[in-house]
């Protein structure tokens, strides 16, 4: 019997039923581990089964009649196990194949778990990739709009110094007027 295969359980869970196992000192881990998973897999199947938790075969009444004898009774009984003898067999064989649905599945849940993560781990690689030509692209571009921006103060630093001077030359010549004329007078 592999216990490993389908009784991995969460690592929070993990560490929890591991400190539980050295409280109780039970030495065995995974077969109780096993024997947990199967009480709880009985339980959900069949329900709550009383208190040591053993599936027993179910109770058939036994009809006696005055007019029988011992040698019937006797053949009732030995029939009866045979039937629940078969009836034990048949749910070993059942729970057989449970179990090895169970391991099958789990597995195919593993892979594809797996894949899920894989393509994950893909998208987030791809992702990254655009974002880093995404900043690569904006880097530049900013760097491009500093350039311009560096050269419009440049050219606005040039036009005031000429808008200066002619200020100056205009300041400087003092146009004449006809003495008559009111144009130097402010209104």
């Amino acid at each position: 019997m592999e216990l490993n295969d389908y009784l991995t359980i969460s690592k929070p869970l993990e560490s929890d039923f591991i400190s539980f196992c050295k409280l109780n000192e039970i030495k065995d881990i995974e077969t109780f581990r096993f024997d947990c998973f199967k009480k709880g897999y009985y339980i959900e199947k069949y329900g709550l089964l009383g208190e040591d938790d053993e599936i027993k075969p179910w109770e058939i009444e036994v009809v006696k009649e005055v007019e029988v004898v011992k040698e019937v009774v006797v053949e009732n009984i030995f029939q009866k196990e045979q039937e629940i003898k078969e009836i034990e067999e048949k749910f070993s064989t059942k729970m057989d194949e449970m179990e090895n649905l169970f391991r099958k599945e789990r597995i195919e849940l593993l892979t594809k778990i797996q894949e899920l993560e894989e393509s994950k781990r893909q998208v987030v690689e791809t992702k990254s990739k655009d974002c880093e030509d995404k900043l690569v692209m904006i880097t530049q571009t900013v760097q491009n709009l500093r350039e311009d921006l560096g050269n419009k103060e440049n050219k606005i630093k040039e036009q005031e110094i000429k808008i200066k001077d002619l200020s100056g030359v205009i300041q400087s010549r003092l146009a004449r007027f006809h003495p008559g004329s009111n144009l130097k007078d402010k209104i």
